[in-house]
């Protein structure tokens, strides 16, 4: 039952951002000859969906994190600055018509992860959050087609 729901998330994720792009756009303020900005991007593909993540450090230390979220059903994977990330739990609920889909993400090096998916008529978003291996959040961001 689990996995068909989970299917059908990954399936309607598919269909609600089939080729879109989404750029939210707060570039880096010391940027000399590359310009940096933060992106959610998502690209599907047949029952899922690979999404691509550059955000700002959330300490303030000018560093920018890259990271690859992929979904497939109930399958996640995520890297991210070369950390690979694998899946500790996963829950599910449904609540005024929208379907949540949380994976709890543990790091190679100590460092955790969230990644929550929500879909509803209105539409289906994913977002991300990480925190370093001490606790301290260094990255969100989120999409919505």
């Amino acid at each position: 039952m689990k996995f068909s729901i989970l299917a059908a998330v990954a399936l309607s994720l598919v269909a609600g951002c089939d080729d879109q792009k989404s750029a939210k756009g707060v570039e880096n303020p010391n940027t000399e000859t590359k310009r940096e900005q933060a992106r959610f991007d998502c690209k599907s593909g047949s029952v899922s969906v690979d999404c691509e993540v550059t955000g700002g450090d959330q300490l303030g230390s000018g560093k920018w994190h890259h990271a690859k979220i992929s979904l497939a059903g109930s399958d996640v994977s995520l890297v991210m600055d070369g950390e690979s990330y694998y899946k500790e739990t996963l829950d599910s609920s449904f609540y005024q018509g929208t379907k949540y889909f949380t994976f709890d993400m543990k790091g190679i090096k100590g460092s955790k992860a969230k990644i929550l998916v929500t879909n509803s008529n209105s539409g289906a978003s994913i977002s991300l959050d990480v925190w370093n291996s001490e606790g301290k959040l260094i990255l969100t961001s989120s999409q919505r087609p």
